[in-house]
């Protein structure tokens, strides 16, 4: 939101103006990448968090199971940065497992380690994952989201973004994965689309431009109500 002179107006988030500038960019292309995309805070006693939302611990080999066997999809591996650190911390895998998982992802994917996954999330047509920023960033896409519940986590979603929320995928048991990926993924099935859609732009997540109406109540502000006219 922006306030001048106690006006209140949301203007859109300035995260997503990449986003949609990349999707502007890729329109019209034949979009066939699947994100997983796993969140680093697992519930463990070694890792200690607020957040508690990640599930790699029941989903995190799994899912790379399921990406060794459909070799036919074009898959990239987007983990939070700090995954690996708490893998090693926690003690859950040794460095060699890690590394070995590591590995095995950058023989079938495309890998995507920094913050720089807005070009990744613009070409791709699923994303799989249980991080709470990038299931709302997603939506901007317009594509399906394959939501790995955990059971522990301390948070959800908020009021606002319920209706989104609930067009995802949901897997909360592992053993769920490989049907929803079937139906999603081999069969093509995506029944919420609709609903999904119609979500996100009741969130105004789509085609918004903040950076552009921040600039042009800065221009109000400063040049009078009338400025957009005058320059037009």
């Amino acid at each position: 939101t922006i306030s001048f002179a106690g006006k209140v107006e949301g203007i859109g988030h300035t995260m997503f103006d990449d986003l949609n500038n990349q999707l502007k960019r890729h329109e019209g292309e034949d979009k066939q990448l699947v994100v997983y995309a796993p969140h680093w805070s697992f519930t463990h006693p070694n890792n200690p968090n607020g957040l508690n939302i990640s599930t790699f611990l029941q989903t995190g080999l799994p899912m790379l199971e399921y990406a060794k066997k459909h070799r036919e999809l074009k898959w990239a591996y987007k983990p939070h940065p700090v995954l690996i650190q708490a893998l090693a911390k926690s003690g859950v895998m040794s460095q060699d497992q890690i590394k070995s998982y590591y590995h095995d992802w950058e023989q079938i994917a495309e890998c995507c380690y920094d913050g720089s996954y807005s070009d990744l999330f613009a070409r791709s047509r699923t994303l799989i994952t249980d991080c709470g920023s990038f299931m709302t960033e997603y939506a901007v896409t317009g594509e399906p989201v394959v939501w790995l519940v955990s059971p522990t986590a301390t948070t959800r979603p908020n009021k606002a973004s319920e209706k989104l929320a609930a067009s995802y995928y949901r897997v909360v048991r592992s053993e769920d994965l490989e049907p929803v990926l079937d139906d999603l993924l081999v069969k093509g099935s995506d029944p919420n689309r609709e609903a999904r859609q119609a979500a996100a732009k009741a969130m105004n997540l789509t085609g918004t431009d903040a950076a552009g109406n921040i600039i042009r109540h800065l221009e109000e502000l400063i040049l009078g109500e009338d400025a957009g006219e005058k320059e037009a």
